[in-house]
């Protein structure tokens, strides 16, 4: 699976050096549960994404997002992981305007 271009077909306007992030995160994940398909795992994705630092993991979970978008994969575990995305941005929203 070419992640890049499946990014860039689906969200042409980033830069390629976006892409490339999150291709390389992806492909960290994939060879960590071994498994091109890790995301269809909701509770031990999560497990893993949650075992990070906040920005880290938000940042894991952002490329888990866009590629299942990009593969227009299961809906419902894309509300899900979305969920859980705004969550993350809310707490690292609310912890950053200590700091503004």
């Amino acid at each position: 699976m070419d992640i890049q271009k499946i990014i860039l077909d689906y969200k042409p306007n980033i830069k390629e050096s976006s892409a490339k992030s999150y291709r390389n995160t992806i492909k960290t994940m994939i060879e960590y549960f071994n498994n091109e398909q890790f995301y269809m795992d909701y509770n031990k994705t999560m497990k893993y994404i949650n075992s990070f630092k906040l920005t880290t993991a938000k940042n894991k979970l952002s490329s888990v997002v866009v590629l299942m978008k990009a593969l227009n994969a299961n809906n419902i575990l894309i509300e899900k992981y979305s969920g859980e995305l705004k969550k993350m941005s809310d707490a690292y929203n609310d912890f950053n305007i200590w700091f503004v």
